[in-house]
């Protein structure tokens, strides 16, 4: 219902603007059989926050699409609610940036002791501006966790390049340790959502008596697949392009996506 939705009331009300999360993008082009196929003559832009939405989607809507600019924006509901955004003539050349500051705020990447890091280390971004909360309601232990000298610390961590866009490597709680080596499970997933049949990809960490834990793939399918060839596919890729300790010992197939109602994950 909601594909056919999105593709018909942006036509019948002529929008020149469309907001979506990760999901939507995900579903309108892996689950719509006609939304690529369709041509959208009033539609002018999209935007995508709420989460971080993979590069193959992204190159994917930018090559359907190429005259709607795809703006990719980052925030928290903490900073009422946009930190950053990239530009849609940046998109493929920064493909995977959450962009820079937007104006009045700024951006840092502070390692565990609160040090600005250089180019191309990771540490945990934290933002000061206007646009920042006072606190949380009537919660002064999480505020004092969250807010240290007016500063937001947001729990994600990236790292920039030298021209001074961020990256988004994890989000802090996500890091998985595998045999006492970090993973970063966002890394995993993009491989395994070059596999055309696959839809959406979550790894996370199960308790494993060896290695402290170990990785299992929550694969959302499109279609009516193989599962036994579609998990050699993925593991062909996944060998191709990642380190052993890398590769998800455990995968969990299903045919639909699990959301929200904002539509996230």
């Amino acid at each position: 219902m909601f594909l056919g939705t999105v593709i018909s009331d942006l036509k019948t009300y002529k929008c020149t603007g469309f907001s979506g999360v990760p999901s939507h993008y995900q579903m309108l082009l892996k689950k719509s059989k006609t939304f690529k196929e369709t041509t959208f003559p009033d539609l002018r832009y999209v935007t995508q926050a709420g989460g971080k939405l993979h590069n193959v989607f992204i190159e994917e809507f930018v090559k359907t699409f190429p005259s709607i600019k795809f703006y990719v924006m980052y925030g928290q509901t903490e900073a009422t609610a946009r930190l950053s955004y990239l530009p849609p003539d940046l998109v493929i050349e920064k493909l995977g940036s959450i962009g820079r500051a937007i104006p009045g705020v700024t951006l840092l990447i502070l390692d565990e002791f609160g040090n600005e890091l250089p180019v191309g280390k990771v540490g945990e971004i934290v933002a000061y501006g206007g646009n920042i909360m006072s606190g949380y309601y009537q919660d002064p232990d999480t505020t004092s966790k969250t807010l240290m000298n007016g500063w937001l610390h947001t729990g994600d961590l990236a790292k920039k390049d030298e021209d001074g866009f961020i990256f988004v490597v994890a989000r802090e709680k996500e890091i998985i340790k595998v045999g006492g080596k970090r993973v970063r499970p966002k890394e995993i997933e993009e491989v395994i959502l070059t596999v055309p049949e696959v839809v959406d990809c979550t790894i996370k960490g199960i308790y494993d008596d060896i290695q402290g834990e170990a990785l299992k793939a929550y694969v959302v399918l499109e279609g009516v697949v193989d599962e036994n060839e579609i998990r050699d596919k993925i593991l062909k890729g996944c060998k191709a392009k990642l380190a052993l300790y890398k590769i998800p010992q455990i995968f969990d197939f299903k045919f639909n996506m699990s959301i929200k109602p904002t539509g996230k994950k």
